[in-house]
């Protein structure tokens, strides 16, 4: 803060060497009346040069890059991810000299996409995209021919996913339709609901409609008098 001239005048009159009003003061009364009001010319007394330090920073005149211990946000990791998903900011500390920040902490940046829960580990805005299934999971599957599922042997099995969120191919304990009827077992092997039809199929007959094949017993006088038949598969009319 400056002092005007009047001020000088009132602090000079109260002096024993202070000159009558109007009167030019000597370097000897100047002196002292600087003495006892200070230089107002003085850093010291300028209001510019007494700011308060912001949090974090050393006080004027320091060496110090900040002030030892003080803690701020930190982030590494793509500004644009920061806050996004699973990612979040960290905290750096002033070291004790002061020299600048340390390591920034528990903050935590994009890392590729796991199928093994529901955050958004890149921090892209989008949880388990790829991702077909969650890691250990089941469902039925069946490779054969839709129609045939269910019917005579054939059943579905189980697939299981993955841990990196696909489905493996096998699909444990399905059962798929025969080729060709084993004509040793009563099942409908190849799954067709009519076992019938597929012995049909194996004697070269291949346009009989849905339960007209039969057994049909063909039988001839032989020589003698003696009745033959034989019991081949037919399409019935």
């Amino acid at each position: 803060m400056r002092i005007h001239g009047m001020a000088l005048l009132v602090a000079a009159a109260s002096l024993p060497l202070a000159c009558a009003q109007g009167t030019q003061l000597g370097e000897d009364e100047e002196r002292a009346i600087t003495e006892a009001l200070g230089d107002p010319d003085s850093d010291d007394a300028r209001d510019d040069t007494k700011r308060a330090a912001l949090p974090g920073e050393s006080a004027p005149g320091s060496q110090k890059a900040c002030s030892p211990g003080h803690g701020r946000a930190c982030y590494t990791g793509d500004p644009a991810t920061r806050d996004v998903g699973a990612c979040v900011a960290g905290v750096e500390i002033c070291l004790e000299d002061g020299s600048g920040y340390g390591p920034c902490e528990h903050e935590v940046t994009p890392v590729s996409e796991s199928c093994a829960n529901d955050v958004d580990d890149d921090c892209d805005g989008e949880v388990n995209q790829g991702c077909e299934c969650f890691p250990g999971d089941t469902e039925p599957c069946y490779n054969g021919p839709p129609e045939t599922e269910g019917v005579g042997i054939c059943r579905s099995g189980i697939r299981t996913c993955s841990p990196e969120g696909t489905w493996f191919a096998a699909c444990m304990g399905e059962v798929l339709p025969m080729q060709v009827e084993d004509l040793n077992t009563p099942e409908d092997d190849d799954c067709t609901g009519t076992p019938s039809d597929s012995l049909c199929e194996q004697n070269g007959i291949l346009s009989c409609p849905t339960n007209r094949c039969a057994q049909v017993p063909s039988c001839v006088t032989a020589p003698g008098g003696t009745l033959q038949c034989v019991f081949p598969w037919r399409c019935l009319n």
